[in-house]
């Protein structure tokens, strides 16, 4: 029976559309029974697959309401290079701050799954929860895939978090006194 739910938790190109459809929802509505059974290693395809799916469609939703039919390309390009980050930043996080024993491979597939929400992010007004609930999903496999408990697992998710905010506050403040500088020097006398 095990090796049945460890299957399940595991997106499968070959039953690409079923698949796909079980891991989407299971990830959504019952995330810690996914994690729980969801292998940490394995390889990265079929996780960055899944990933990939829900970028496209994402996209794809996201053209067709905001008419730009960039983000049909765009989209999925950004969300890589956020997965490959948000992995790396993860892992050091998990591993370096809070003692978790999982491999990066593992935080990887967690947040390749949680890429399911991208299919959602295209729905106006609600993106903010979106996002919330997304920190929660990512909270729950970072948990599991590091053995963590569930306030070390918080830590190594929002402390990143944190530290990006008030690093791209202060380049934002840094840009902002030097435009204001700049324009102190050559604007009219």
């Amino acid at each position: 029976m095990e090796v049945k739910k460890v299957k399940e938790a595991e997106f499968d190109p070959g039953n690409f559309i079923e698949s796909w459809i079980r891991c989407w929802k299971e990830v959504i509505l019952r995330p810690k029974e996914f994690f729980d059974v969801m292998p940490t290693e394995g390889g990265y395809k079929n996780p960055l697959f899944f990933a990939l799916v829900c970028w496209v469609i994402g996209g794809i939703l996201s053209a067709a309401v905001k008419t730009a039919p960039a983000s049909i390309i765009v989209f999925p390009i950004m969300a890589f290079i956020g997965l490959l980050i948000m992995s790396i930043v993860l892992h050091l996080s998990a591993t370096l701050i809070v003692k978790g024993t999982g491999s990066f491979e593992g935080t990887f597939r967690v947040g390749s799954y949680v890429s399911a929400l991208s299919v959602l992010t295209w729905i106006p007004i609600i993106g903010f929860l979106i996002g919330i609930y997304g920190i929660y999903l990512l909270v729950v496999g970072i948990e599991r895939v590091h053995k963590l408990t569930t306030r070390e697992a918080i830590i190594a998710v929002i402390l990143p978090i944190i530290i990006l905010v008030l690093l791209f506050g202060l380049i934002a403040f840094a840009v902002g006194m030097g435009a204001f500088m700049f324009m102190g020097m050559f604007g009219p006398r």
